[in-house]
């Protein structure tokens, strides 16, 4: 294990300061902090009392670290993490890095000096492997939602590709053809593979999914807001708007209500997850449900099976959620169904 020596040397100050940056004290200079830091993550340095506390006894903490929590999909997904880690007699440390890769990593650089046992990541856009791999080596990692390209982890994720190709199927038999799909991040796997969900029921019923019909965003009600504008201004309208999330489904009502179209004569409108209680909107959205709060609880399944000492030899596992239809009244259907589970 790195000596808290062989990080001052190579950060060229003396180990009193090395000691003030690992504690997070303030009066050390920014450009130092970020020196010391920087030798840190590359040594995956442990501070001694950290260190000594891993040794003797697990801390009893997991860690969560989820990217926007005013959704209601990880607000779910805390809820069940939450409730499991409980069960399991943990406790439950929240993180939310808003798709802000540099806020991730403070936020792991922090978990990796603190007596965490083990981490559940919902990794951003940006998120490189080395910064995860940083983690010192016995602290597992669960992704959930998504995956890390060539990173081998636990991974807890929905379906939602199957989901979007039916919510698709379900549009197309209302006779909607004019189908958009809006508001998703390009470099996070959820969105493509809910384009590709899209895209596939388009073409399995011979009806064209034209490029300017799909439109990314930021996973936010401003760029469901910003996807209408567009989609409005191309001329010939959608008649009906798939929302990448609740959130993006929030920003498209607002935007069609000031434009004046009205859900669902002039423009139905489904989304991938519910902004609303049940109650809350009339129309009655038709959406796609992820099961949050049963990937919260999966995942801390699988982060409790990691940290016995069998579970560590284990190959990496893949838990895969399906998705439910909600049809509501919000694409011009005529009655109300809540069990459509994907198949």
């Amino acid at each position: 294990m790195t000596s808290i020596e062989e990080v001052a040397r190579q950060a060229g100050v003396s180990p009193s300061t090395v000691s003030r940056v690992a504690r997070n004290q303030t009066n050390v200079s920014t450009v130092t902090r970020e020196r010391v830091q920087r030798v840190i993550t590359e040594l995956k340095y442990i501070p001694n009392a950290v260190a000594r506390g891993l040794k003797q006894a697990r801390s009893g903490l997991i860690a969560l670290l989820i990217t926007d929590i005013t959704s209601p999909f990880f607000t779910a997904v805390a809820r069940g993490a939450e409730d499991a880690a409980r069960e399991a007699g943990l406790s439950l440390l929240l993180g939310n890095s808003e798709e802000d890769s540099d806020l991730e990593a403070k936020y792991l650089r922090v978990i990796g000096e603190r007596r965490v046992d083990g981490v559940i990541l919902v990794p951003t856009n940006q998120a490189p492997n080395s910064l995860v791999r940083s983690l010192p080596p016995e602290i597992p990692i669960v992704l959930l939602d998504r995956s890390l390209p060539g990173f081998k982890a636990d991974v807890v994720r929905c379906d939602t590709r199957t989901g979007t190709f039916v919510l698709g199927q379900h549009l197309l038999g209302l006779g909607h053809r004019r189908i958009a799909i809006v508001g998703g991040m390009p470099n996070i796997p959820t969105w493509p593979e809910r384009v590709a969900g899209y895209q596939a029921a388009l073409r399995e019923s011979g009806v064209a999914a034209p490029p300017e019909f799909v439109i990314p965003g930021d996973y936010n009600r401003d760029g469901g807001t910003e996807a209408v504008r567009v989609l409005l201004a191309q001329g010939e309208r959608p008649d009906a708007i798939i929302a990448a999330n609740a959130q993006v489904a929030l920003g498209v009502l607002d935007e069609l209500v000031a434009a004046g179209c009205r859900v669902p004569e002039d423009v139905g409108v489904a989304t991938i997850d519910d902004p609303f209680p049940p109650s809350a909107f009339v129309p009655r959205l038709t959406l796609v449900e992820q099961p949050g709060y049963g990937m919260g609880e999966a995942a801390v399944q699988l982060l409790v099976a990691r940290l016995e000492p069998a579970g560590r030899a284990e190959p990496p596992r893949e838990v895969v959620f399906e998705a439910t239809l909600r049809i509501g009244t919000s694409c011009g259907e005529t009655t109300i169904g809540h069990d459509d589970v994907m198949r």
